[in-house]
């Protein structure tokens, strides 16, 4: 009877973590949750701890980010003079600096002005994204995972952000760029407003994002996750096969659930 009890009890807690209503609050994040092999739920995710902010490593890294706001003011300034210097040896650019300082323009004259400037360069990036699609149709896909934003606190989330906004940058620039698809972003998700606010902005972009997890959209055969704790080595995988998807999680959790993404990789 004790065995069965048991038996009893430990069905009624795996019963427990399929009911989202159930689960701890950091792991509530977003509209629509639901469970499935490998969720956060079901890998046992810790909460990310909080951060001191009179700890010794938070003010270090305050003073770092000191250092780094100044460095981004230095480097700002010299991307306005250089883009005062290709201005000046644009004719269109310099019509448009003469009348917009033109202080007989008027007000109403003015807004048309710079609604007219800003539509031409909302066009040029347009163009841009354009060409980058093209670019992508027959290339491999890059899957971004980022339903491990509650395993993060709000200074990992910012990072893995950043991180995030290097990789299209360096995605758009490439040579033979991927097809980045982020999933697991529903609406309401800490992650998705964090990418919103810091990156997208509400204009176009140089990736699809979309709430399912990544389980749910693509053939399980034709998946490889890459994980710093996976025991087969990456070296020999062909990164140009379109017909393979690599999927990496967007964490930054500093270690805290090492081996979470090869334990994800084996339930799915």
């Amino acid at each position: 009877s004790g065995r069965a009890a048991a038996t009893a009890a430990a069905a009624t807690i795996a019963a427990a973590s399929r009911d989202p209503a159930a689960w701890p609050e950091f792991l509530r994040d977003g509209e629509g949750q639901r469970w499935y092999p490998g969720c956060l739920a079901d890998l046992g995710v810790p909460k990310p701890p909080e951060r001191d902010p009179e700890s010794k490593q938070a003010l270090q890294r305050e003073k770092y980010n000191a250092l780094l706001k100044e460095n981004r003011k230095r480097q700002k300034q010299q991307e306005q003079q250089e883009r005062a210097k290709a201005r000046a040896a644009d004719p269109q650019r310099r019509e448009d600096d003469r009348t917009s300082s033109d202080p007989s323009r008027s007000a109403e004259d003015q807004e048309k002005f710079m609604l007219a400037r800003r539509a031409r360069k909302d066009q040029e990036r347009e163009q841009e994204f354009a060409a980058f699609r093209q670019r992508v149709v027959n290339a491999p896909t890059m899957v971004l995972d980022g339903e491990w934003g509650p395993a993060m606190n709000l200074k990992e989330l910012e990072s893995s952000v950043n991180q995030l906004c290097l990789c299209f940058a360096r995605n758009l620039e490439a040579d033979t760029p991927v097809n980045m698809v982020m999933t697991g972003l529903r609406p309401g998700t800490r992650y998705l407003e964090e990418v919103q606010r810091i990156f997208l902005r509400g204009m176009d972009k140089p990736v699809t994002i979309v709430g399912d997890p990544y389980i749910d959209l693509f053939p399980r055969e034709r998946l490889v996750y890459l994980s710093p704790d996976a025991e087969e080595d990456a070296t020999d995988l062909d990164f140009c096969d379109p017909e393979v998807i690599f999927v990496m999680g967007l964490v930054a959790d500093h270690g805290r659930v090492s081996g979470g993404a090869a334990r994800q990789a084996a339930v799915q």
